[in-house]
């Protein structure tokens, strides 16, 4: 089956996020799961090593204490860099696997200098190219692959460059270069994918919490921040304020002239109560006419001069059907230091009723 267009349009995307690198490219990592690949490649080369050592003993080039003593090593510091990734431990992160890499890489080497020229541990390299592409960006893939390249020359060195063996070596490194931009690519495409969720997400949540008709927050959005607001007010001692105000007479604007012209009026009050504050995102549409301002910082004598200051810019700019004001009743409320958002906000609104009458 061809890729689908969601697919074709996520390459571009990949592209983007390779040349980016840096922390842009490992923004989206799961490091729980680079973790677990990392133990795993780790974990086959120990017990390969363990394996391979009798029939491969590193004696070839050293006197039998030190190759053993060093092949011992090697072991144990393979063994304890998987527990490490296994374990999930904080310490392993993303800068620490490229120590990681590179520190396999060299246990690799050492064993396969040690050992004949014919010692397959040379094999073992391809687990931890892998798992590096799938990993880090593309700078730190080719370094990477530079170093498994370089651990090879002493064994080469050690065989008298033999052709055959020189010929196996440059095969090895075309054949790693090749596995690890297959990876690099999967991996940038997965991220690609999750960053773009990511951005839908958060985009999705932001309309959540937003107004269709007026643009200001919505009901949900006002209950999020007043809760987040009386909680800090109440910590720190600082005032709080809420305004709370509804359109005059807007149920007969609705009945005279229709939904339309009441959703014009509300779009005019919202672009003025936008811009009556100092923090747009602090405006909400609380549900049908009525609107509410959050005021942190602020007390009841600066709250009611935001809320008159309000009223009377609504009446100055904002016109009914037919050109009438609109006006608007407003009521106010200083959060008390105990008192929880709800009973706040019936504070204010018994305020608003108390200047509607």
């Amino acid at each position: 089956m061809g890729d689908t267009t969601s697919e074709r349009a996520l390459r571009p995307e990949a592209l983007a996020l390779l040349r980016a690198g840096g922390q842009a490219y490992y923004r989206d990592a799961d490091l729980g799961m680079v973790r677990r690949i990392g133990g795993g490649a780790l974990a086959v080369i120990t017990l390969m090593a363990v394996a391979l050592l009798p029939v491969s003993p590193p004696t070839a080039y050293a006197s039998a204490p030190v190759g053993w003593a060093a092949a011992a090593i090697v072991v144990a510091a393979c063994a304890g860099a998987t527990v490490l990734l296994l374990s999930g431990s904080p310490l392993v992160s993303i800068e620490a696997t490229v120590a990681l890499a590179i520190g396999a890489l060299l246990a690799i080497g050492v064993l396969d200098t040690l050992a004949s020229p014919q010692a397959p541990y040379d094999k073992l390299v391809v687990l931890v190219l892998v798992w590096a592409s799938a990993t880090h960006t593309l700078r730190r893939v080719l370094c990477i692959t530079a170093i498994a390249a370089l651990v090879r020359v002493p064994s080469l060195a050690a065989a008298g460059w033999a052709p055959d063996a020189a010929a196996e070596a440059l095969v090895q490194i075309v054949v790693w270069q090749a596995i690890g931009g297959l990876a690099l690519l999967h991996t940038a495409g997965t991220r690609a994918m999750r960053a773009r969720l990511r951005r839908e997400g958060s985009h999705a949540r932001a309309l959540a919490r937003v107004d269709q008709l007026t643009g200001l927050g919505n009901r949900r959005a006002f209950d999020e921040m007043a809760t987040v607001e009386v909680a800090r007010s109440a910590r720190t001692g600082r005032p709080l304020s809420l305004v709370v105000a509804d359109l005059d007479a807007f149920k007969a604007i609705n009945d005279e002239h229709g939904h339309l012209a009441g959703d014009d009026c509300l779009r005019q009050v919202a672009a003025v109560v936008r811009s009556a504050v100092r923090r747009p995102d602090a405006c909400f549409r609380w549900g049908g006419d009525e609107f509410a301002l959050l005021l942190p910082e602020t007390d009841l004598d600066a709250a009611e001069a935001v809320a008159e200051r309000l009223a009377a810019a609504v009446e100055e700019t904002c016109r009914a059907p037919g050109g009438c004001s609109i006006t608007l009743g407003v009521g106010v409320a200083q959060h008390d230091g105990d008192e929880t958002p709800e009973a706040l906000l019936a504070r204010a609104d018994r305020a608003l009723l108390v200047a509607k009458s």
